[in-house]
């Protein structure tokens, strides 16, 4: 018999937060060209696309739905400069 996993947010499960830093247009532009580059060596290798793109990680969690409220990273708002 297959098991499901029921811990949602719905439920009070876990909730990821990730935290990341997004290059500018430039860099953006940068990191795509020397991917490109970097397959032409190395097929295999991973490919950049509309959902994979060049950034730096600055936290990466799950956090229990009941704690959330208490954590910094409770924003509801998702915040960007340009």
């Amino acid at each position: 018999m297959a098991s499901t996993n029921q811990f949602t947010a719905a439920n009070g499960g876990p909730v990821a937060i990730d935290i990341a830093l997004e290059p500018d247009e430039t860099m953006a532009e940068r990191s795509l060209a020397d991917n490109a580059r970097l397959l032409k060596n190395f097929p295999p290798g991973y490919a950049l696309d509309e959902t994979h793109h060049a950034h730096i990680t600055m936290l990466q969690r799950f956090v229990p739905t009941a704690d959330r409220s208490s954590s910094p990273e409770s924003s509801s708002s998702r915040r960007t400069t340009s």
